[in-house]
């Protein structure tokens, strides 16, 4: 199954934007290189003046590059031993060349050791000016090669091994120079951290899509079997351990419907899926006292550390992150409290100290999609060459198989199945015509803090706010695509997260994948 969709576009992104004034050469001959680019990424190659002599090579140039490396030809040919005068006419000729066919510019060396003109930094005679001299010869021949070039090209690179100390400090202040920094500083300082490659760089509670692994769990580890019923009947009130029979000290739990007066009543492990029910998974996770014995914290970080949770899925991408999988041990030794049951309670459903990158829920559906194995996710499929041949072909890496049996995780699929398939499914709106889909939503609670309240955002009915998920894989039977959205303080996955993997599902089999049952329903911008 093909790692693909929300997450990959959007590490696709990141890497797109990453570094937007890089222009990095080439190699191979691929036709659609600059269409494929577009204005999102920079493709170009080192050229020389000689090289735009040659009309094949010229049109070749200018038909597979969105973007020119000048070389050393940016530097100005320099009229020896006179400062300040130089002719551009190398320079001038590649930076036309790329006016005229619509593409960006990129200069560098403009100080290159053995190149740089002679007079900066010595007489006529060849000796060694003095520092000063040298610096304000510097500064003129930037100066002047700045305001040449002002508007043509987009950067430039100092390589100046003549003066050791800081060569480059006053090119930082130049005006081309500064409009790149500008934009870049905007995008560091930007809150929202955009740099950063969310997908496999951000931790978060995973909520409710949690839940397979709670369910996986349960089922392998014979906790309950799949007529296994728990009755939502309303709140649970799970008694403190130290006064079990002092209603007043009990710890209430709550599952997402009691607040719009729903029940769900007695539900087994394929309808609590379907529903999200709290309920369930919190008696899943720790049992309650004298009617049940759920998994404990053992067997649920167990069963995490199984599904890839608490270190790198090893994706062939820089900056993946992974959170420490909560233990007792962990608890105790970071608060100095011990582990309770309430503390399984919020694991079961992905809250609490749970946290995970999507990449990581990603996995996790992909396993309960193909049966029960973890993969190694990779970006890269295969290598050719510039005639099509393969070069490389990437094998899938297993990580590992899930020690749970076919039936058992078919009945996971089958709560996944009625998600999206079924009138009281929370899945409803990524539905696409056509093709049936397995899916899980998640609305996580997270803590905002803020100083000044000195406590976590929190709304008029002290509610805290929510991040919205969604996952899915499809078709079902044979399944090619998993998704997943994840939505920064977004909501409730069903109705922020949900819609928007509709939208990318739906584009994915009606143009990507094309099927002949599917409705080309617009895609709304």
């Amino acid at each position: 199954m093909n790692l693909i969709a929300a997450l990959v576009s959007s590490m696709f992104i990141a890497v797109l934007f990453s570094h937007p004034t890089a222009c990095g050469q080439t190699t191979g001959d691929q036709p659609t290189l600059r269409q494929l680019a577009g204005d999102r990424l920079l493709i170009g190659g080192a050229v020389s003046a000689f090289d735009l002599d040659n009309p094949k090579l010229a049109e070749l140039i200018a038909s597979q590059f969105n973007c020119l490396t000048a070389g050393n030809e940016f530097k100005p040919d320099s009229l020896q031993h006179q400062p300040g005068k130089f002719t551009f006419e190398k320079a001038d000729k590649i930076a036309e060349f790329a006016r005229q066919h619509d593409m960006k510019m990129v200069g560098h060396n403009l100080l290159w050791h053995s190149q740089t003109p002679a007079w900066l930094f010595a007489d006529e005679n060849k000796k060694p000016l003095p520092r000063e001299k040298a610096l304000e010869n510097l500064k003129t021949h930037i100066d002047t090669v700045v305001k040449h070039f002002s508007g043509k090209v987009i950067g430039w690179d100092v390589v100046n091994e003549a003066i050791s100390d800081n060569p480059g400090e006053y090119l930082r202040d130049t005006p081309a120079h500064k409009e790149i920094g500008d934009d870049y500083l905007k995008l560091e300082k930007d809150e929202r951290r955009p740099l950063i490659n969310y997908a496999i760089g951000g931790l978060y509670p995973p909520g409710s899509t949690f839940k397979m692994i709670t369910s996986a769990a349960a089922l392998a580890e014979g906790v309950i079997t799949p007529d296994t019923t728990v009755t939502d009947a309303g709140p649970i009130f799970l008694p403190n351990r130290y006064f079990p029979n002092d209603l007043r000290q009990a710890q209430k739990f709550v599952s997402w419907n009691h607040k719009y007066g729903i029940v769900h009543g007695a539900v087994n492990v394929v309808k609590a899926l379907a529903l999200s029910n709290d309920i369930f998974f919190y008696y899943m996770g720790g049992g309650f006292p004298d009617q049940f014995v759920g998994l404990g914290q053992k067997r649920l970080t167990k069963w995490m550390e199984l599904f890839g949770y608490g270190k790198p899925t090893g994706i062939d991408l820089p900056g993946e992150v992974a959170a420490q999988v909560p233990t007792d041990q962990w608890k105790r030794q970071l608060f100095a409290e011990t582990w309770t049951t309430g503390d399984s309670y919020n694991m079961a459903i992905g809250q609490g100290y749970v946290l995970a990158t999507p990449l990581q829920v990603l996995l996790e559906t992909m396993a309960v999609a193909n049966g029960g194995t973890i993969y190694e996710p990779r970006v890269v499929h295969h290598m050719t060459d510039a005639n099509g041949g393969l070069q490389k072909d990437f094998e899938p890496v297993v990580a590992r198989k899930l020690p749970i049996s076919a039936e058992n995780m078919g009945y996971i699929r089958q709560g996944m199945w009625e998600v999206m398939n079924t009138d009281y499914g929370t899945g409803f709106a990524a539905r696409v015509p056509g093709v049936e889909m397995g899916g899980k939503t998640g609305t996580a609670e997270y803590c905002e803090y803020l100083p000044e309240k000195q406590d976590c955002r929190r709304d008029d009915k002290d509610n805290l706010p929510t991040h919205a998920w969604f996952t899915a894989f499809a078709p079902y039977d044979n399944p090619e695509i998993a998704i997943i959205v994840f939505l920064y303080n977004g909501g409730e996955g069903s109705a922020a997260a949900a819609p928007v993997a509709q939208k990318i599902l739906q584009t994915y089999f009606s143009e990507i994948a094309p099927r002949p049952q599917v409705e080309q329903v617009a895609v709304q911008p």
